[in-house]
């Protein structure tokens, strides 16, 4: 029976900790950094010349945050209602902001709406599961 668990899983002490017995684990991620050329790659592969330590998703996530910020901000300069009603507006793809993570939109109430991908352990890595939903 194969493991599974959430993004938690999906960092560098995972591996360190479980060893060759994480091996077939799968597990819910934000970023798929498999795909050469992605910008979830480049980001990666720049976070590590950088900072000289694997990433986990949540140097992703962070890095994205502040992008939609500054994406609302450009588009509504430093105005607290302007800003909102610019996060307020992110209502679907066509209108989100284009992350490294994908296209981040909200709906009403002011959730995240956004694609979650799979990973598994193989041969010590993580890599994208097979047959990821749509």
């Amino acid at each position: 029976m194969p493991l599974f668990g959430a993004d938690a899983l999906d960092n560098p002490d995972y591996m360190r900790l479980a060893g060759p017995a994480a091996d077939g684990t799968y597990l819910t991620a934000p970023l798929l950094e498999g795909e050469p050329g992605s910008a979830g790659q480049r980001f990666m592969a720049t976070f590590r010349d950088r900072f000289q330590r694997e990433p986990a998703w949540m140097s992703a996530y962070v890095y994205d945050a502040l992008g939609v910020v500054l994406a609302a901000v450009a588009k509504a300069g430093p105005h607290r209602e302007g800003i909102r009603q610019a996060l307020a507006d992110m209502t679907g793809p066509e209108t989100g902001f284009a992350g490294i993570t994908g296209r981040i939109f909200f709906n009403p109430t002011g959730d995240c709406l956004r694609p979650a991908f799979v990973k598994m352990v193989r041969d010590g890595k993580f890599v994208p599961a097979p047959g990821q939903l749509d």
